[in-house]
């Protein structure tokens, strides 16, 4: 038997194929391994936008809020349904929203990419209490000035404090404020006045989706029947942090599904490639091997 030392002292005489070989394993670990990263982050960021006390409206049919349409005076309705939570002045805790995508100039690379733009009521910071202006300050309702989750800061043209934006052509918004949401999907988002965003985008009298404000988890069952009873409006219901989890579970398989197959082809070629350099060397060392065998 070949003594471990002497395989070790080749490693180190032939550290260009040693190291070939060592580069290709981790390239294939490495692949895979961040797939399986950036799964776990789609889930977990998009965990941290819901909540089981808030519940989600959408129109029936509707898997993403993009694809819903509430009309306006359905908010009143949705409002009035049991287990929604009032504040001290007996208001009940809701609001509608608007939500679309604008195509937007990267910046440092060329071309472009899509940003959610949120159309909220003015009462969103009070709703959403987990949302802080960290630099800047809130949007005055009524006007085209708009606030910008930290993740988005810097990466668009015009999406810096101080700076302009244009919402839709010769449509331009002006960033007063950046805001944090402990993490969650809301960073990577536009909030704008939900009037402006509707004249923008031709969603007049609509909103995308209504949330409200639960009692508790447990009266949510309560809340579903009465909403998705009516028949003629044609609503769903969701917990708020199931539905972002249903949002995260196709991306993540796709990702996870993308990367184990990049890994597996990389697998096939870093074994291909060990095999090449094996056999090469044990070609280049017959007589080697052939005295130590003696």
């Amino acid at each position: 038997m070949i003594p471990i030392a002497y395989n070790l002292r080749s490693m180190a005489v032939r550290r260009t194929t040693t190291l070939a070989s060592v580069l290709g394993i981790a390239l294939v670990v490495f692949v895979l391994a961040a797939a399986l990263m950036l799964a776990n982050g789609i889930k977990e960021t998009l965990g941290r936008s819901g909540s089981p006390d808030v519940a989600v409206v959408l129109r029936k049919g509707s898997d993403v809020e993009m694809g819903s349409s509430i009309e306006t005076p359905t908010l009143a309705l949705i409002l009035s349904a049991p287990g929604v939570k009032k504040d001290e002045h007996g208001n009940a805790l809701g609001l509608g929203e608007v939500l679309v995508v604008a195509t937007m100039d990267k910046v440092g690379f060329d071309g472009v990419s899509n940003v959610q733009i949120r159309g909220v009521p003015d009462s969103v910071m009070q709703f959403r209490n987990t949302a802080r202006i960290i630099e800047g300050r809130r949007a005055q309702p009524g006007t085209d000035e708009v606030i910008i989750g930290q993740r988005l800061r810097g990466r668009f043209k015009g999406l810096e404090l101080g700076q302009t934006f244009e919402l839709r052509k010769n449509r331009p918004a002006r960033v007063v404020g950046i805001f944090t949401h402990e993490g969650s999907s809301h960073e990577s988002e536009v909030w704008a006045d939900i009037d402006a965003v509707r004249a923008a985008f031709g969603r007049a009298g609509l909103f995308s989706a209504v949330r409200v404000q639960l009692e508790s988890p447990s009266k949510f069952e309560a809340f579903e029947a009465v909403v998705e009873q009516d028949k003629q409006l044609g609503l769903d219901a969701l917990r708020e942090d199931r539905y972002y989890e249903k949002q995260s579970v196709g991306t993540s398989l796709f990702v996870s599904a993308l990367g184990t197959v990049v890994a597996v082809i990389f697998a096939i070629g870093a074994m291909i490639g060990a095999m090449i350099t094996m056999y090469a060397s044990f070609a280049s060392r017959s007589r080697e091997i052939g005295t130590l065998r003696a």
